[in-house]
């Protein structure tokens, strides 16, 4: 039964289409090579679809993160 869940999880996975998606999907750990974050504006509800413009603020939440807020890593201020 395992098995059967799996592969019908696997296969749906392969119809899946999302707003946002990383090159290589899966990072694993200790990975230090290049990320490719792609954002398709026909995603989702749509509502990005005729931006001409489109801002991303990045950052992490690490052990160091006194709270759920205290992104670390950012490259600049929000």
């Amino acid at each position: 039964m395992k098995k059967v869940l799996l592969f019908l999880f696997a296969a749906c996975t392969l119809y899946a289409a999302a707003q946002v998606t990383t090159t290589p999907t899966i990072i694993p750990k200790g990975y230090t090579g290049e990320v490719i974050i792609t954002f398709d504006p026909k995603g989702g509800t749509g509502g990005m679809a005729t931006a001409t413009k489109c801002f991303a603020h990045t950052g992490l939440i690490t052990s160091q993160s006194a709270s759920n807020s205290d992104w670390k890593y950012t490259v600049s201020g929000w």
